[in-house]
């Protein structure tokens, strides 16, 4: 019997090979998609059995694409909440956490964690390297 599924993937099961491609981890799906992990590895799963493959190595060859070197794909500011969008353009024109929570009508603890929750989804570890990485992003309009 061929476990292979002939069904076509779903656009969210696209969207997560898409990033197993890049080289993304489970949490880091997870945390961009806004789901559970859980969520995700059974999204994987269905991905396996459509696609015939028992691993992520076998996917890739399947995809023939070589496993990406750790650290260089970013993910987008696409997978940040509209919100974490908001406070995050604000931070990269310099503005202060006090100054987006009175622009936004937030307060300055919810605006870090908004800042804080992007850096992790973004995978930066700064703000200083947050304005680096999107000063470049929003002046090409890679920028949703």
């Amino acid at each position: 019997m061929n476990p292979f599924d002939s069904r076509p993937l779903t656009s969210a099961e696209q969207e997560i090979v898409d990033f197993l491609l890049q080289g993304w981890t489970n949490k880091q799906i997870a945390a961009c998609r806004g789901t559970s992990v859980g969520t995700v590895a059974n999204q994987i799963a269905a991905i396996y059995q459509k696609r015939g493959v028992y691993s992520r190595a076998d996917l890739l060859v399947r995809f023939s694409v070589s496993a990406p070197e750790p650290g260089l794909a970013r993910p987008s500011l696409s997978c940040l909440s509209s919100r974490e969008q908001e406070v995050v353009l604000q931070a990269i024109q310099g503005h202060s956490n006090k100054l987006i929570a009175i622009e936004l009508n937030l307060t300055e603890s919810t605006v870090a964690t908004h800042l804080r929750r992007a850096l992790v989804k973004l995978r930066l570890s700064s703000r200083r390297e947050l304005i680096v990485e999107l000063q470049h992003a929003v002046a090409t309009s890679d920028v949703p």
